[in-house]
């Protein structure tokens, strides 16, 4: 038995009994289950993972004067704690990324929620990454928190998509209602943890560079990156390492053979013991 969330009343489906959103219904297959989650009309309730798992803690909130301010805010419910950033690096495993679950918070980037779809947050900054992903199953499963970033994030037409300011590129930012770029989505899910209140962001899958002819652990997205950007993105890290220091987040690089030169090297499994 599959147990969904009702999102979108249920009149008549030959799936399950008629029911009013917010209700719990079982059904008996995959197959049931995708139909309905695919078609709107429910949801997998948020997955706490083996022996009870971690309190979700949702950093994101609306603004007050939603709907009117589109913008939401970042609130600092992760103080204290680690947070993993799973980037899409062609280094990236699904035994690697399973060792933070239950043991820190994680921000799933792009493709990654397809390896943590229990993570967190799941963040994005392209419009067209979302046009890409947002019918498929997994996507609209996903239980965490769906963030991106104005600017072709503007194109998101989706109202469970928290969207948060665009104050520039370098350094960052410490308005808990924007990110600052780093022309990359990596460099703002760093951002993101911190105005969360992490204490150490611990980066995973940002490689920075190809392996092997290879951009991302999933092939290439319909739109490539050449390899130079990734060179320079891996340059700008180095912007944000004085607020870092002084707003006292350490972050740790575990991603061997990182092109990232800004922050010391470490083993996941350790990182975490």
């Amino acid at each position: 038995m599959i147990q969904l969330i009702v999102v979108s009343r249920i009149d008549s489906c030959i799936w399950c009994a008629p029911a009013k959103v917010g209700a719990v219904v079982w059904v008996n297959t995959q197959e049931a289950a995708r139909h309905l989650i695919e078609h709107g009309f429910c949801k997998l309730p948020e997955v706490q993972g083996a022996g009870g798992g971690r309190r979700k803690k949702k950093p994101l909130r609306r603004s007050d004067s939603w709907p009117l301010d589109r913008f939401a805010v970042v609130e600092r419910v992760w103080e204290g704690e680690t947070v993993v950033c799973v980037g899409g690096g062609p280094s990236v495993t699904a035994e690697a990324v399973a060792l933070a679950r239950d043991r820190a918070r994680v921000i799933a980037i792009n493709n990654s929620y397809l390896l943590a779809p229990w993570a967190d947050v799941c963040y994005f900054a392209d419009g067209r990454w979302w046009e890409w992903h947002k019918a498929k199953p997994e996507f609209m499963a996903f239980a965490g928190q769906k963030v991106t970033i104005e600017g072709s994030g503007l194109m998101v037409a989706d109202p469970e998509v928290y969207m948060l300011h665009n104050f520039g590129s370098s350094g960052i930012s410490e308005k808990q209602n924007g990110l600052h770029t780093g022309s990359n989505s990596g460099y703002q899910a760093i951002n993101l943890a911190v105005l969360a209140g992490a204490k150490r962001v611990l980066l995973l899958g940002y490689d920075m560079r190809f392996q092997d002819g290879r951009s991302h652990w999933h092939g290439d997205h319909p739109i490539k990156v050449p390899e130079n950007n990734y060179r320079h993105y891996a340059a700008l890290f180095g912007g944000m390492v004085p607020q870092l220091k002084r707003l006292g987040v350490e972050v740790v690089n575990c991603t061997p053979e990182s092109a990232i030169a800004a922050f010391r090297f470490g083993a996941m499994d350790k990182e975490l013991a």
